[in-house]
């Protein structure tokens, strides 16, 4: 019979931390937005929403939304 062998099974592991990735782990210090001309905006506290009504700006200039760490790195989604 075809199967899977055993040596291409997952390896169960317990009891162990995911690994984590320094440059995007850390304390959120701002919430940005990214615009199609490339221009940041950001707010330290609220949504992205937010930030594009604070700022006057409408969301369909928006290219990505974002936040700042306190690293300095930015982490887009």
């Amino acid at each position: 019979p075809v199967g899977v062998r055993k040596s291409d099974r997952p390896v169960a592991k317990y009891n162990t931390k995911p690994k984590t990735n320094k440059d995007q782990s850390g304390k959120v210090l701002a919430v940005v937005i990214e615009l199609i001309n490339n221009n940041l905006f950001g707010l330290y506290q609220g949504t992205h929403m937010q930030v594009c009504e604070f700022h006057d700006i409408s969301p369909h200039y928006v290219k990505r939304t974002g936040w700042v760490l306190e690293n300095g790195t930015y982490l887009w989604r």
